[in-house]
């Protein structure tokens, strides 16, 4: 165990060296990090031309189980800001930055009312330390903060360019309004209607616009024989014909839930980067497979 410690720890000092010479003469860019894709699009967004991002969860990577390398790490020591969400990974990261005094972390969670973190309602709220959903950007009300908390930190650290944050973030906040106003549109007829997901990253979304959402998966893990046949029957009282899986994920137990209701897997991406395409996409879907239930 210690031997592995070490080839680790060496692996990161050889690659923090390397990241610090490949950085020398480069511009003079805000260097931001950020766990999730979304989280680039705010920050590019309200940043512009002044700032350059690194997306530490690469396209396709669950981030419940992602673990940054060596190299990212590195390069990390050579960032201004670090915006966090909530992520698994983030806790140890932090403590292995901890030195860094450069690089200032920062919770975009900061001023957010937290739900807990559902993998099945037949589950939630058993554990009395239940953890905290980090998917705040799926409600584009609680985005906006997360966004002004980007805001704040970016004027911290590079005043010269305030006004051009103010005003970014003017523009950024006039469109997030005219998204809540169309999914609230959108999704109003449907009200306490639920829809099926195999991962439960909706949980922000389903409060904001009155849905709820039921998880295939129990605990991060694929339901049971057993587990799946009580989906089948909750699905077929609910009326459901669609099955919601992220790119993230396997498709394999939403295909045998879908297969026994004689209906459809579609996918939702949480973590696309196009944030206000993707949610007008995300309203969509569910509101077609809410209908179709009608049918």
């Amino acid at each position: 165990m210690f031997k592995g410690m070490l080839v680790s720890a060496l692996a990161i000092t050889l690659a923090l060296c390397s990241c610090r010479g490949q950085r020398s003469g480069q511009s003079d860019k805000i260097s931001v990090f950020v766990s999730i894709a979304p989280q680039a699009y705010f920050v590019e967004r309200i940043g512009g031309e002044h700032v350059e991002v690194d997306v530490l969860v690469p396209p396709g990577v669950e981030p419940h189980v992602f673990e940054p390398q060596p190299r990212q790490v590195a390069r990390l020591a050579d960032g201004k800001l670090f915006f966090q969400i909530g992520m698994p990974f983030e806790e140890a990261l932090s403590l292995r930055l901890a030195d860094q005094k450069s690089l200032k972390i920062v919770d975009t969670r900061r001023g957010i009312e937290l739900i807990e973190a559902q993998d099945d309602d037949d589950h939630a709220g058993h554990d009395d330390h239940a953890k905290l959903d980090p998917h705040i950007w799926m409600s584009p009300r609680l985005a906006l903060i997360m966004a002004g908390t980007i805001r704040d930190e970016l004027k911290a650290v590079d005043s010269l360019h305030a006004a051009d944050y103010d005003a970014n973030y003017k523009a950024l906040e006039a469109d997030m309004n005219a998204l809540d106003s169309r999914l609230r549109k959108s999704l109003a007829p449907l009200e306490g209607r639920t829809f099926y997901v195999f991962h439960p990253a909706f949980g922000y979304f389903a409060r904001e616009y009155n849905l709820k959402q039921k998880a295939v998966e129990d605990q991060g893990k694929s339901p049971s024989a057993r587990q799946l046949l009580q989906l089948v029957e909750q699905a077929k009282a609910d009326g459901v014909k669609v099955v919601f899986v992220q790119p993230q994920f396997s498709r394999q137990s939403a295909e045998v839930l879908a297969r026994e209701l004689d209906g459809a897997v579609v996918a939702l991406d949480p973590l696309a980067k196009d944030y206000i395409a993707n949610m007008d996409l995300i309203a969509q879907r569910v509101n077609e497979a809410l209908t179709r239930q009608d049918e």
